[in-house]
């Protein structure tokens, strides 16, 4: 990392700053007594009716609110919860545009929810092209990875490319600090370009950069709204205490000697040896996911909600945890072993795809290493944390899985698995505190 990130630069007769500072800009100078004349050469066509055609989409009235923000403000960020229908919105502010459009996505099963949730809303006459994943389809409306863009920019700029589009959205915008997302989103001359997203903050220390980049947050739908409405559905925390503990020592250092040389010597003004020990937080995780008595609490949770009928969502960082486990599923609960499906990132689009269709039905398992905005099936309405984590973002992101409505969905439930080794209770402190108390759930625990 650079000691300085410079988002500006200087010659001779200009000064050169991120787009997103305009509005920043304008509070400055005019807090002095100026005020700035603009010439705009971003693009926008004025004639431009290229949606016409396509079917106008009936949003909520929250989803109105958004899209009347964002079409009024250009540029900059929407924050809003998983579940919302961002998606549904930003495709109706781009069908009022009538601009061509870009969506930056950085998974191909992103990309291909996009190109569902457009034909599904906008009609089967509307045109979407896809750039990445072996494509290279221009339409008026563009899904794109990232990964494809980054990798071709310089051939793109040669042609054009970044000029064709009067309005671009970069979907789960909170990548933006990421140097790669930086430097395509700034290639864009569109007139209206924003973000999307359910954590812009989750890279805190870097938001100047996000705004800077894409602009300030232009509107925020809360969750608590959504709740209240019957948009989103709130869950439970079952806390499970499971009886595991491991020794643990952190990080530290001490003093030593010198080889062959005493350094404590009276009047001795050599530095002493200084160690570093690194604390054994992983041999705690590796203790913790072969823990025959957990796993045998988390499989037996699991077996019960599978025989009545939920679909549940099992979540660690570990690829053989989740192994062990679907293994143990299968074996204590036979009559549902071709219900468990693994998605680690590694699948097919098709696959992933086929899995959350069959997931619809419920009465089945998926164990997955995926929590984000990758994994989006409304169905789901049990999730197992199985693998202990302190990053509230990331927690908020789990436990979201579940909190899409669905019509076979009564409730949902979150299972949370408390252990006893000294940083895994403190993290499940920090679970309650920061998260869950923060959303209002109720937690139950069960010693």
């Amino acid at each position: 990392m650079p000691d300085t990130i410079s988002l500006w630069s200087f010659s001779e007769y200009e000064i050169t700053i991120p787009r997103g500072l305009a509005h920043s800009l304008n509070t400055f100078a005019e807090s002095y007594g100026h005020k700035i004349e603009w010439v705009d050469n971003r693009e926008y066509d004025t004639d431009a009716y290229v949606h016409a055609f396509a079917n106008k989409i009936d949003v909520r009235d929250y989803q109105e609110e958004a899209i009347q923000k964002i079409l009024n403000g250009q540029q900059g960020y929407w924050k809003s919860p998983p579940g919302s229908g961002k998606t549904v919105a930003i495709l109706e502010a781009i069908r009022r545009s009538g601009q061509f459009a870009i969506v930056i996505v950085n998974t191909t099963n992103i990309a291909e929810q996009w190109r569902q949730r457009a034909r599904q809303y906008l009609g089967p006459d509307v045109k979407i092209g896809l750039m990445g994943d072996g494509q290279d389809d221009m339409q008026p409306i563009t899904i794109a990875m990232q990964q494809s863009l980054w990798s071709r920019a310089s051939g793109l700029d040669s042609i054009g490319f970044f000029d064709c589009f009067g309005f671009v959205c970069l979907d789960e915008c909170h990548h933006l600090p990421a140097e790669t997302f930086t430097d395509i989103l700034s290639r864009f001359s569109a007139k209206y370009r924003i973000g999307v997203s359910g954590t812009p903050n989750k890279n805190k220390a870097w938001k100047p950069l996000v705004d800077a980049t894409l602009g300030p947050q232009i509107h925020e739908t809360k969750k608590d709204l959504l709740v209240q409405q019957g948009w989103l559905v709130k869950p439970s925390i079952e806390a499970y205490y499971t009886g595991f503990t491991h020794s643990f020592f952190s990080t530290h250092e001490h003093f030593g000697y010198r080889q062959n040389k005493k350094c404590f010597e009276p009047g001795c003004t050599r530095p002493d040896d200084k160690k570093r020990h690194q604390n054994n937080y992983s041999d705690v995780i590796s203790a913790l996911v072969n823990d025959k008595n957990r796993n045998e609490i988390i499989v037996k949770n699991i077996v019960k909600d599978l025989n009545d009928g939920h679909c549940v969502l099992v979540l660690s960082k570990r690829l053989q945890h989740l192994r062990d486990l679907k293994d143990a599923v299968n074996y204590n609960a036979q009559a549902w072993s071709h219900h468990t499906y693994m998605l680690t990132g590694k699948e097919s689009t098709e696959f992933r795809m086929a899995v959350a269709e069959y997931a619809d039905n419920g009465t089945c398992v998926i164990f997955s290493t995926l929590a984000d905005e990758a994994l989006d099936i409304p169905r789901i309405d049990r999730i197992h944390l199985a693998f202990p984590g302190r990053n509230d973002d990331l927690i908020r992101q789990q436990i979201g899985r579940g909190e899409r409505p669905h019509p076979d969905k009564m409730d949902v439930i979150c299972y949370d698995y408390v252990d006893s080794c000294g940083p895994l209770q403190n993290q499940y402190r920090e679970r309650v505190r920061n998260v869950y108390n923060e959303e209002g759930l109720i937690v139950n625990e069960r010693k």
